[in-house]
């Protein structure tokens, strides 16, 4: 149950973020979104919706920054 309940987060995240067809605003929402999600790791799966390869790089490092500043 733990599994199907973390793969449900990032579904429900990656579902969100594909109704926002502007990348910026992806962008800004998984950052307002990232802190609530339960299965870090598998959170690429929802970068990997960004068309490009610089917004993905962008929301590595807030990632990154994320967890140097939370630890």
């Amino acid at each position: 149950p733990i599994k199907s309940s973390a793969a449900s987060d990032v579904y429900k995240r990656q579902k969100i973020v594909k109704e926002i067809s502007y990348t910026p605003d992806q962008v800004e929402m998984m950052k307002k979104l990232y802190p609530y999600v339960r299965d870090k790791r598998n959170f690429n799966k929802v970068i990997d919706i960004l068309f490009s390869n610089a917004y993905k790089d962008e929301m590595r490092k807030f990632i990154e920054e994320y967890h140097q500043n939370n630890k």
